[in-house]
């Protein structure tokens, strides 16, 4: 996400957040199959349940490429060292939906963890001083 997230900064912005996620998922798949082919047998595969594939699905799809769309079009919005920003909020939306859907506790250390990311994000995102535009990553060819 790194590279992406540079390269958006560096002034590609014209690059829609569905093609910058196909090609993080893509390159993703590319890089992540062989592990997977060698962690499980082919029989596994053919053994798994349609409830097992449907979970896969829904992981692929709504949770993996619709958030992915998701991210990028707010980098699109806001920029990228501000998303990327908002990445370390990621924990602290974990700790809350446990506690709602799986009944974990909540306590001052929780608490304190996310005023300590919250205060973190809001200093990383406060403007100060004055605004100095970018050099792009990727300069253009002139003529």
């Amino acid at each position: 996400m790194g590279i992406v997230q540079r390269a958006w900064k560096s002034g590609i912005k014209e690059v829609q957040p569905v093609v910058s996620t196909t090609y993080a998922v893509m390159f993703g798949t590319i890089f992540l199959l062989p592990f997977s082919l060698y962690e499980a047998s082919p029989l596994s595969w053919l053994e798994a349940s349609p409830s097992s594939w449907l979970a896969i699905l829904h992981m692929s799809v709504f949770v993996t490429v619709i958030s992915f769309v998701m991210y990028y079009d707010g980098i699109q919005q806001i920029g990228a060292s501000k998303a990327a920003l908002f990445i370390n909020v990621m924990p602290v939306s974990a700790v809350v939906m446990a506690v709602i859907f799986l009944n974990e506790s909540f306590g001052m250390i929780h608490l304190a963890g996310a005023l300590l990311v919250f205060s973190g994000v809001t200093l990383g995102t406060k403007v100060i001083g004055p605004q100095v535009k970018p050099v792009p990553f990727f300069r253009k060819k002139a003529g």
